[in-house]
Order: C-alpha cells, then sequence, then structure tokens
C-alpha cells in the first residue's frame, strides 16, 4: 500500500479539547517527478529581481504563498501561481487590526492574473535551479513559501467566472488532468480591491474524491467564519453581520456559488455549479492548477489524543509532493459551529507545502479571533518553518493569548510508484 506517514509535530497544548480536525491535500505521483519545498526571505533591496537557488531543477510550476503582519495588527496575505512563466494567477487578502474597535478600516480581496503575489512580488523567470522574482514596489523582507515541481506530468493553470446561474461548465486544459487544486478569493471582479476577505481553497481528482475549505468576512465586519465541504469549491458571502454584531448571535457564511461534481476528461474539466441567487451568486472568479499523475484527499486526526508516534494515511499511488490545505474544521457543515447555537468566535485557514525529499516543509496559516470578546478583534498567523506542512494556528478565545501551532509534519513518503509519463511522440498512452 502506498502512503505518507506524518507525526503530531505540536498538538496545540493551548486547546487541549480540541476536536477532530480534517487536513486536505493534493498528491502529486509519478517515479520522474520533481518537487522542492522551502522558505525564502528576500532583502529590502527596492526593486532588484532576487533569485531563489538551490531548487535542484527548472520548475514547470511554481506555487507561492507568503504573509505579511504590520505593527498595528493588521495582516496581508497571499496565495498566487505560475506554470512555466506563460500563465499565472495570484489572490491577496487583508485583514485590519480593529486595535480602535471596529473604525473604518476595510477588509479587502484581490485577484489577478498578471502577478503571482499583488502588490508585492510575482515570478519573472524560470531557471536552471530555480526561479527568479521581481518585485513591482520595493520590497520588503518578508517570508515567502514555495512550492516547484516539474516532470512526472504536465501542468496548466488558468482563471475561470462561473456561471450566472446553476448547469455545466467546462474548463479547457491542453491535456486530460487527473487532478484540480482551486483558489478563490470569491470576487465578481479581476485586477480591483473588493470589499471583503475571504478565501476558498479546493481540490477535485477523477475518483471523484472533492474537498474545499473556505473563511471570509465581510468588508467591515469583525468576525469571521469557516466551511468545510466535500465540494470541490465553496465560494461564500458573510450574510448577517448585523445580528452578529449587536447581540453576538449566529454568524455564518451564505453560499453564492457550489460545485457539486467535477468530472475530467481530454479535453479539461467540467464543473456542475449550483447557484444560489439568494446573495447574488453567479460571475465569481477563481484559479485552478491542473496536474496529471495526482489524487485528492482528506484525513481526520485528533491533536488531543493523538499518542501514535506516526500516522500513516492511505494514498492510490506513492507520493512525490503534496500542496495542503486545511482549516479548523472537522465536520462538513456551512456553519463552523455545528449546533447552530452560538456565534463563530473567528476561523483560522492554512496552505502548505511538502517537497519529495520532505526537507523545507512549511505553512502560511492565518486567522482572525472576532467579536471583541474581551478586547478588539485582532489577526494573527505567519509563516512556520519548523512545525511541519499542514495544520492551523489559533487563539485562546477571550485572551487573545496566542495559542500553540496545531499541525503536523511528514516523515515519510512511500509505496508504490505511478510509472513515468509516456513522451508524446511514442505511440502508447501518454501517461500511466
Amino acid at each position: 500500500m502506498s502512503s505518507f506517514e506524518y507525526v503530531v509535530s505540536n498538538a496545540g497544548t493551548g486547546n487541549p479539547s480540541a476536536s477532530d480536525k480534517y487536513r486536505h491535500y493534493v498528491s502529486l505521483q509519478g517515479s520522474d517527478r520533481k518537487t522542492k519545498s522551502g522558505v525564502i526571505v528576500p532583502p529590502s533591496s527596492g526593486t532588484t529581481p532576487y533569485a531563489v537557488t538551490g531548487v535542484g531543477f527548472q520548475p514547470e510550476l511554481v506555487l507561492l504563498a507568503s504573509f505579511e503582519q504590520i505593527s498595528d495588527g493588521e495582516i496581508w496575505v497571499w496565495t498566487g501561481a505560475s506554470v512555466d512563466g506563460s500563465n499565472k494567477f495570484g489572490t491577496a487578502l487583508d485583514y485590519p487590526g480593529y486595535l480602535g474597535g471596529m473604525g473604518g478600516d476595510i477588509r479587502y480581496s484581490y485577484h489577478s492574473t498578471s502577478i503571482v503575489l499583488p502588490g508585492f512580488a510575482d515570478v519573472s523567470s524560470f531557471d536552471s535551479d530555480g526561479f527568479t522574482l521581481s518585485f513591482p514596489v520595493t520590497s520588503s523582507a518578508l517570508p515567502i513559501s514555495y512550492f516547484c515541481a516539474r516532470d512526472g506530468g504536465q501542468y496548466a493553470c488558468g482563471t475561470t467566472a462561473t456561471p450566472a446561474t446553476s448547469g455545466t461548465q467546462h474548463v479547457t486544459v491542453p491535456f486530460q488532468p487527473n487532478a484540480i487544486f482551486f483558489v478563490s478569493p470569491c470576487m465578481s471582479s479581476l485586477g480591483t480591491s473588493s470589499a471583503a476577505a475571504r478565501m476558498c481553497y479546493g481540490g477535485a481528482d477523477d475518483a471523484g474524491r472533492e474537498y474545499s475549505v473556505f473563511t471570509g468576512s465581510g468588508s467591515s465586519d469583525i468576525y469571521t467564519n469557516c466551511v468545510a465541504r466535500a465540494s470541490a469549491m465553496f465560494l461564500g458571502v458573510d450574510a448577517d453581520g448585523v445580528s452578529c454584531l449587536a447581540g453576538h448571535g449566529f454568524c455564518h457564511p451564505e453560499l453564492l456559488d457550489e460545485t457539486t461534481s467535477v468530472t475530467m476528461d481530454s479535453t479539461g474539466f467540467t464543473l456542475d455549479w449550483f447557484i444560489d441567487p439568494t446573495w447574488g451568486g453567479g460571475s465569481q472568479w477563481f484559479s485552478w492548477i491542473a496536474f496529471e499523475n495526482a489524487e485528492v484527499g482528506r484525513f481526520v486526526y485528533n491533536h488531543a489524543s493523538m499518542s501514535d508516534p506516526a500516522t500513516s494515511v492511505p494514498l492510490d499511488f506513492k507520493s512525490h509532493g503534496l500542496i495542503f490545505y486545511c482549516n479548523d474544521l472537522g465536520h462538513n457543515t456551512l456553519d463552523q459551529n455545528p449546533n447552530g447555537s452560538t456565534g463563530t468566535e473567528g476561523a483560522t485557514m492554512s496552505i502548505g507545502f511538502c517537497g519529495d525529499d520532505l526537507s523545507g516543509q512549511s505553512l502560511c496559516s492565518w486567522g482572525d479571533v472576532s467579536r471583541g470578546i474581551s478586547g478588539n478583534p485582532l489577526p494573527f498567523g505567519g509563516i512556520p518553518t519548523t512545525h511541519g506542512s499542514f495544520g492551523c494556528q489559533a487563539r485562546t478565545i477571550g485572551g487573545f493569548a496566542l495559542e500553540d501551532i496545531d499541525d503536523g509534519e511528514v516523515i515519510a513518503l512511500s509505496g508504490a510508484d505511478k510509472g513515468p509519463r509516456w513522451k508524446p511522440h511514442i505511440y502508447r498512452r501518454d501517461y500511466l
């Protein structure tokens, strides 16, 4: 049996009674696959390009995540990717700190198809031993978590808008994908800011496995909430901020658009959408990365009861690189609280990377303690480099003391390989 093994590298001792948590992944396969993950910190060097070296190969895919904590408590979070430098996308979220109450600060999302880390950095070239970053403005010495991949199958990325009404939507890819990774800040336009801070990560494969996570907040709401779903994408909006703010009531997101199934064929993939007109629905942009020879999955652990030194997650074929996406839930629901009896207290979200050699594991995790239970709400997060590649940060409710990071580290990739992809000029199958 193929699998990856992990240990809980930090069991979240600040919240020892925490319940089961979903952890989702995209596993890249193929005996000739090359992947590498790590964290770099470009110097504060104006707009001088910065070469990232030591990757060991020229990547075909570069996936980046970054984070900035501003002195007043505001945070910025970025996720973006480029394939061969010819196609790219980037997202950014802005959570202000509200250190003086709600005030006039506004939370923002941004979605671009021209830069990988909007307003911060772009991938300007794919090099023989890594890649080069360029900076549209003076660069800051911020950590950037990266995942590079080549061979083992083909790669493609793109950005597409959902249909206006429920139904199917076909997205063209220049090969038959086996898995798709989705990224969306749930915006109705590209290249401009949107008054919200929302993010959906999701995945689907050709075996019918589909999982997504969502976290979000309205433009000036002092709360966040999150969703976990057995669907490839959940694009939501916060609908009842008034009742939440007025009486610490039932804070929860409302659906805009959600996929009900994803199928894949020789020309790309087809999404079956449910578009909810209640909150506007339709015309929400999403980005995607398509992979040959990959699978999507979910596993569950309870960090309060983990005692086994290593836990195995079964796979169809041996992994040669993992992309993780997580939030703080362990149930499929539209509400963070499954009983629906109390308001949402806050939400966490993360994206993490693990390369084939298991070195350089890292995750970009962020969140927001909401509702001002004993003080003003404060966003938090960062890029931990010593705790593994999946999990979420957390804060104690009420006092805003930072809890330990609840996450895990991959310690082994084992099992039977999926064979190398046949080259196009060979008359047999394009891939095994």
